[in-house]
């Protein structure tokens, strides 16, 4: 690691969904002004060569295995159907009908989505439409526009649901099988400036469960 990149912010590359619908609504908590937790975000639909300097650090969504890179787990992801509040109303078998008719909308970071179908009570449903797209952000503005329903990141779609622009169809959360994870080179180990990002994620991370291993670290 060269000496200059210990120096000033440290550059942080994610999700462009991960940075909008959970890092944003906690930055205001994030102590900018104390020496050594400046930051540099990036966002890009795929995972960046941290190797060639693209940048220090990335909060990355996987199962923990990146080639020569170590792996923190910050949370295990779960998913859930969303919809516009109101969208899908009755008995849980009239709701799978009413959605059955309506638009599926799924990111193609979201791989295990037909598990939670299969693991629906009194489903699964064959979509009318599946409309697979480049990011989640954009499944969860679909349906929170009344364009059909999202299979989304529970905690993504977190600060959605609070101000009541998505709902969950069924209340059905299923682990996504992975999780979203502090990813960095052994050279930056022990840098200051990711040890205070590191603890800071974690004070805002949800309680573990165990779905995801979290001592899988590294994969040379």
């Amino acid at each position: 690691m060269r000496d200059e990149r210990r120096d000033g912010p440290l550059r942080v590359n994610m999700l462009p969904t991960f940075a909008t619908h959970w890092l944003s609504p906690r930055l205001s908590l994030y102590p900018f002004e104390r020496r050594g937790f400046s930051l540099e975000i990036s966002t890009t639909q795929d995972d960046v060569d941290l190797a060639a300097g693209m940048a220090d650090a990335g909060i990355w969504y996987g199962d923990g295995q990146w080639a020569g890179l170590q792996a923190d787990l910050l949370f295990e992801a779960t998913i859930d159907l969303y919809a516009r509040p109101g969208f899908a109303n009755g008995s849980r078998r009239e709701r799978i009908q009413q959605v059955a008719r309506a638009n599926l909308f799924v990111s193609r970071h979201c791989l295990t989505w037909q598990r939670w179908m299969d693991r629906l009570p009194d489903g699964p449903f064959e979509p009318a439409v599946i409309t697979r797209v480049d990011s989640g952000g954009l499944t969860m503005q679909a349906a929170a526009d009344g364009a059909g329903v999202s299979i989304a990141v529970c905690e993504l779609a977190e600060s959605a649901v609070r101000l009541g622009r998505l709902s969950s169809v069924f209340d059905h959360p299923v682990s996504a099988g992975f999780g979203f994870w502090l990813v960095y080179p052994e050279a930056l180990r022990k840098d200051r400036r990711l040890d205070n990002l590191r603890g800071w994620l974690r004070e805002q991370c949800p309680p573990q469960s165990g779905a995801v291993n979290p001592g899988r670290h590294r994969h040379a």
